[in-house]
């Protein structure tokens, strides 16, 4: 492991490239497009969506989108298609957002949409000026099941994943958040019966001695994510099983971590993960790259009023979130986001 002031990295000596053939790829995107291929048309323009320009009565294609201020409010057109209506398949997936909302106004939100085939792309909570504050991503994903735990204690938490490991549900979304110096824990399970191991609220030391001994294993980062609580760094950590090359910078500056990408990017590797915390009024980066090839474009540290602008500007151009972030720094709310082409989901 080398380090670079607090910035620490390494890079496995046997990289996998972990990459499908070109046929398994196109089989992907066909059945991810098949999963956003059935929008609703059910008079709630507040709901609508579509994956192209097609009609469909209600509003133009595109997101809707929550604003706490402002309510649900329309995204731009959908032109990846330059405006054309598609009739024989979708190239892109569509998605519905919540920023800076509160609990009750995300149930609502969530409890309209499931019957409706959306389910949980990416759900990330921040404490802003004491408050809980919720952004959510939705994307189609038909019947999908999940079950989700909301702000609860790590006993609860706990308890409740070991009574539903045994019925076949694995986790799809973990994050901590710490609220009033009370570590919570939200997670979202859906259906399955692959391996995990996991680490909760353990230091760096720790978590990377369970990389170490793990890796040789067969065991691959699922899902990092650091938080600070009384000025200490603590990681939770989900693994799973596989093989692929993976590389990792842990509490880097900007500076450190953006040197690292940009050295990956012309080798081959594209971003798994990436989270940010603060310390001592700094913002670290935790990043994790993956042998690929696809097209990436991120914002870091943005202000919602610029990180809307630029999704509105990436929307139309046929790029779609891969990840988002959100923390808090001097009692200012800033986003990391990372978009890929529109369909390319999130790996799970």
């Amino acid at each position: 492991m080398a380090e670079t002031g607090d910035c620490q990295r390494m890079i496995e000596m046997t990289r996998h490239s972990g990459q499908a053939a070109p046929g398994v790829w196109a089989a992907i995107d066909e059945e991810v497009g098949k999963a956003a291929a059935d929008p609703a048309d059910n008079h709630q323009p507040a709901w609508d969506e579509a994956v192209d320009d097609c009609p469909d009565g209600d509003v133009p294609s595109g997101s809707w989108i929550y604003l706490s201020s402002f309510g649900w409010i329309p995204g731009v057109h959908d032109n990846t298609l330059a405006g054309a209506c598609s009739t024989t398949g979708y190239t892109s997936l569509s998605e519905l957002q919540d920023y800076g909302v509160t609990y009750s106004q995300y149930r609502s939100h969530y409890d309209q949409l499931w019957p409706q085939g959306w389910r949980l792309y990416t759900l990330d909570t921040y404490v802003s000026n004491g408050q809980v504050l919720y952004n959510a991503v939705w994307r189609p994903y038909g019947n999908t099941p999940e079950i989700q735990l909301y702000g609860t204690s790590y006993a609860a938490f706990r308890g409740k994943y070991d009574q539903l490991w045994s019925q076949g549900w694995r986790l799809y979304i973990l994050q901590s958040y710490v609220l009033n110096n009370q570590v919570l824990y939200n997670a979202v399970w859906r259906p399955g019966n692959v391996g995990e191991t996991q680490d909760y609220s353990v230091s760096y030391a720790q978590y990377r001695a369970d990389y170490d001994r793990l890796w040789p294993q067969g065991w691959r980062l699922y899902i990092l994510q650091s938080y600070v609580l009384n000025g200490q760094v603590l990681y939770n950590a989900v693994w799973r099983p596989g093989q692929t090359g993976e590389i990792q910078a842990y509490g880097c500056s900007y500076s450190e971590y953006r040197y690292q990408y940009d050295q990956l990017w012309s080798q081959g590797w594209r971003l798994y993960l990436l989270q940010s915390y603060v310390l001592n009024g700094q913002t670290l980066y935790n990043a994790v790259w993956r042998p690929g090839n696809s097209g990436e474009t991120q914002v870091y540290g943005w202000p919602y009023a610029d990180y809307r602008r630029q999704y509105d500007t990436l929307w139309a151009q046929g790029w779609r979130l891969y990840s988002l972030e959100t923390y808090v720094v001097n009692g200012s709310v800033l986003y990391n986001a990372v978009w890929r082409p529109g369909t390319l989901d999130r790996p799970l």
